[in-house]
């Protein structure tokens, strides 16, 4: 049983512990979004952390270096009917966002 295990253990973790799926996110809410000057609603924008493509700001997208801006989580907060600072201490205590507000 034990060589078994062993043998198996990589596809066994695999099921008990499975990848994350991907961070589907929009340019416009993550805090490296720098919006086209000449049309900041539609227009493409840049990435201020380097991030390679085209970065329209309300284009779905797979993101490892998303952080969310404080306008997206205080717009998330009044969503959820919550208090902005007390939302966002929350968000960042518990690592959703990595910089301090």
């Amino acid at each position: 049983m034990r060589s078994q295990l062993a043998e198996n253990k990589a596809e066994i973790l695999a099921v008990l512990d499975p990848s994350p799926p991907p961070l589907i996110v929009v340019c416009a809410d993550c805090r490296y979004f720098n919006p086209d000057e000449i049309n900041p609603a539609d227009g493409i924008g840049s990435c201020a952390a380097g991030r390679d493509g085209l970065h329209y700001p309300r284009m779905k997208r797979d993101c490892d270096g998303f952080q969310i801006s404080r306008v997206a989580l205080d717009q998330l907060a009044s969503e959820l009917s919550t208090d902005p600072d007390a939302f966002a201490a929350a968000v960042w205590a518990d690592g959703i966002y990595t910089h301090p507000l």
